[in-house]
């Protein structure tokens, strides 16, 4: 059998998952990292990263018994756009920008009609915020690298940037803007071409055959949604994971109202995505912490399943109580707050949790509701990422939003999705269409309760309202 080391270099966690050539899931191994931050700095120290997947691949040859010699690729994807500078010893010579650092800002004002969007303002603003405000190490960048193409760097030793989110032509017209030469950023890649093969050095550091390819997808986010099977009009994908990322398949590029539901191009020719990313998780985080659930979750227990047991328990009033999980806000609406509305004395622990399940998926539903105002209607809800394994949350979401769901049988839809392109790279199959039909399975369907719907209905009702006064409130 021939196998697929998938890589996801995600905002907290490296994971890696050993894949067969048919996407299942053979081993899975993780490793965390910290964060580092004050006021609008979000950072990391590459040296994490690259430690953690070295751990994860060690732990992962040793765990399945794996014959090295049926290793027939490396697929990386990751956190984007995360930035690591390098020096002329590429060695990198400032901790890594994550993508959720804000210092950029001020720099790209006045670019903001030149610039496409996120990602390339965030490039050009990070690299100007050096070269005025640290204008020696600014001197010292000789490489200019995203999360995931440094993992790419240290298997092969290729620098290299994503030519498919920065064409020739933009990529030139970014480096004059910020006054530096094109070859700052590498040379290009693709997403179904390996970039290089593992180098001998980093063959003898990981245990790993030398001259395996190694190719690199876009952003996590992207990448699920080949995981989910995303191949037709009208799918769309919940990913639950630090972030909801939920997407919808269209034919045809469309815009809404609401700037924090984007339109993207599909790595599927002909297709668009309607794509939004949400931190619902970091709600249930803060619930985890406040109640010191891990602290009192025995071994072989989630701390998902010790959640659901106060749930189990919940008081007459329950209904009255609402959770709105925007803690850190959304992507266009940064002053927007969490809150929890209609609390009394005679709530319990478990309505508090159960209002805030009801909360994430009330939210979801918000998502679909405003993409399916544009015409855009959804068949087919699949879920994935850690949440998917939350049984409890999956039924709530098929109720509250109602939709059929299909729980996919692949929770790491983004290591799916890198492994997907990876074996295309390869030659196992032979279009992405293909491989997407043999690697993608769903475990399992959830279909809604009628009357369990229209009860969320009238609460859901009351969630619009609550979620635009605060909308107002904080606003102003």
């Amino acid at each position: 059998m021939k196998y697929i080391i998938a890589i996801d270099l995600g905002t907290t966690f490296c994971k890696t998952v050993l894949f067969d050539i048919y996407g299942e899931a053979k081993y899975v191994q993780q490793c965390k990292y910290p964060i580092y931050g004050r006021e609008e700095f979000v950072e990391q120290d590459p040296a994490d990263w690259w430690h953690c997947v070295k751990y994860c691949i060690k732990k992962m040859l040793i765990g399945s018994g794996l014959s090295r010699s049926n290793i027939i690729a490396i697929g990386i994807t990751g956190q984007s756009p995360s930035l690591v500078f390098l020096n002329e010893k590429l060695d990198p010579i400032t901790p890594a920008i994550l993508y959720m650092d804000t210092r950029y800002r001020e720099f790209v004002k006045n670019l903001e009609k030149e610039l496409h969007g996120f990602v390339e303002e965030k490039l050009v603003g990070n690299i100007l915020w050096f070269k005025h405000k640290e204008p020696r190490i600014f001197e010292n960048i000789a490489k200019v690298i995203d999360a995931k193409e440094f993992i790419g760097f240290k298997l092969t030793g290729k620098v290299t940037y994503d030519s498919v989110v920065f064409p020739r032509e933009r990529i030139c017209f970014i480096a004059e803007k910020i006054g530096v030469s094109r070859k700052i950023f590498g040379e290009p890649h693709d997403y179904m071409t390996p970039i290089g093969y593992v180098t001998k050095e980093c063959s003898k550091e990981l245990g790993i055959p030398e001259g395996i390819p190694v190719i690199i997808g876009p952003w996590d986010g992207l990448c699920s949604t080949l995981g989910a099977g995303l191949a037709k009009e009208n799918l769309a994908m919940d990913v639950a994971g630090t972030t909801e990322i939920i997407a919808v398949v269209t034919r045809k590029p469309v815009e809404t109202t609401h700037k924090f539901i984007m339109p993207i191009r599909h790595i599927l020719k002909d297709y668009w995505l309607l794509y939004t990313s949400i931190p619902l998780a970091i709600s249930l985080d803060w619930v985890n912490e406040m109640l010191s659930i891990k602290d009192k979750t025995p071994p072989n227990i989630e701390p998902y399943d010790m959640l659901e047991l106060y749930i189990k328990k919940p008081s007459a009033y329950r209904e009255t109580l609402y959770f709105i999980p925007l803690l850190k806000g959304l992507y266009s609406k940064p002053y927007m707050k969490g809150a929890i509305i209609g609390i009394m004395a005679e709530h319990n622990i478990g309505d508090i949790i159960l209002s805030l399940y009801e909360g994430i998926a009330f939210t979801i539903r918000y998502v679909l509701d405003l993409i399916e105002e544009k015409g855009v209607y959804v068949e087919e809800l699949r879920v994935g990422g850690g949440g998917s394994r939350n049984a409890l949350l999956n039924k709530l979401k098929a109720d509250i939003i109602g939709k059929n769901i299909s729980v996919l049988k692949t929770p790491e839809t983004s290591a799916l999705g890198i492994a997907i392109l990876a074996s295309i790279a390869v030659g196992m199959y032979g279009d992405l269409e293909q491989a997407i039909s043999n690697m993608v399975k769903i475990s399992h369907k959830i279909a809604p309760s009628r009357d369990l719907y229209e009860f969320y209905s009238r609460k859901y009702s009351k969630f619009l309202k609550i979620l635009e006064f605060l909308d107002d409130f904080y606003k102003h």
